[in-house]
């Protein structure tokens, strides 16, 4: 009988075995497929975050670019309306030169109308001159 206990035992420790072996390899697939799915979840994590810092100091390089650009813009603003003073002094001066340039314009015809004026005159005056002359010639005589 003490053998008969021990061939139940032996067998029952065997079979525990076997049990167990079965399991932990049943188990061990299991858990190697969860290993490798932990993996890659882990890898798609990393792979993101780095992805989503990579764009988080791309955004501080735009607000930077953007905050350049507003500040240009506003400079540029700045710059078109003292253009656009400028410009207009400059239309009011040249309205004024216009004006000027009309005036001197009617100045320079009055010359010019008064000098041929004179030049006829004068040519005139010769001529009266030289008949006076010639005559005073033929009176002398």
């Amino acid at each position: 009988m003490g053998n008969a206990i021990m061939e139940i035992t032996i067998m029952l420790a065997v079979s525990s075995a076997l049990g167990f072996a079965i399991a932990w390899f049943i188990q061990k697939s299991k858990l190697d497929k969860l290993q490798v799915i932990y993996n890659q979840q882990i890898s798609d994590y990393n792979d993101l975050n780095q992805e989503h810092n990579d764009l988080k100091d791309k955004m501080t390089v735009l607000e930077s670019d953007l905050a350049k650009l507003k500040t240009d813009l506003k400079n540029t603003e700045t710059s078109l309306a003292n253009a656009n003073g400028e410009i207009e002094k400059h239309t009011v001066t040249i309205a004024e030169l216009q004006a000027q340039t009309k005036n001197l314009q009617a100045s320079l015809e009055e010359a010019n109308t008064n000098h041929e004026k004179t030049k006829t005159e004068l040519e005139t005056t010769k001529t009266e001159l030289e008949t006076t002359k010639s005559q005073l010639n033929n009176s002398q005589e």
